[in-house]
């Protein structure tokens, strides 16, 4: 017990700066999210709680879509550390998946905020969406509105997850 109490010492520790601190590992459905936005309404401005909801949402959204797990073992943060929020999740994924969002993502990084603009309208315009429905749609609002690049970092489980 004594062992358990210390690494729960070290993770409060660890997150002692932080003014919000979520982490949840576990089955993420619909249900879940609705109940995890709701804590986003904590004292930030009218302006990030929108964007954090918006963010966290399209995380979870995302998580659901690309995810090839039956037994879900996902995981979901956010931390509000000085000026910055910082969401981050992980989850299992195919290869398709793979292919898609390490591509993307990289895309997305490279363009500026006009860019990211007029990529989703070229894709609204086009109608260039994917079999799973948006197109990466959620994935360059995620850019537009946090301002920042998207990290990721995907590591090979086996020939076809990651």
């Amino acid at each position: 017990m004594k062992s358990y109490l210390n690494k729960i010492f070290k993770i409060k520790d660890y997150f002692r700066r932080d003014t919000l601190s979520i982490y949840y590992n576990g089955l993420l459905n619909d249900h879940f999210s609705e109940f995890i936005v709701s804590l986003a309404k904590h004292e930030s401005s009218q302006a990030v709680k929108k964007k954090l909801s918006f963010l966290m949402v399209e995380v979870f959204q995302n998580i659901v879509r690309y995810s090839n797990e039956k037994k879900k073992n996902d995981c979901f943060g956010v931390r509000n550390l000085e000026d910055s929020i910082h969401i981050f999740s992980s989850n299992k994924i195919g290869l398709t998946a793979y292919e898609f969002l390490s591509t993307r993502l990289t895309e997305l990084n490279s363009l500026d905020e006009n860019q990211l603009k007029e990529l989703y309208r070229d894709i609204l315009k086009n109608g260039a969406f994917t079999e799973k429905g948006g197109g990466g749609l959620g994935l360059i609002e995620m850019a537009r509105k946090s301002k920042n690049p998207i990290q990721k970092d995907f590591q090979k489980l086996s020939s076809d997850s990651y």
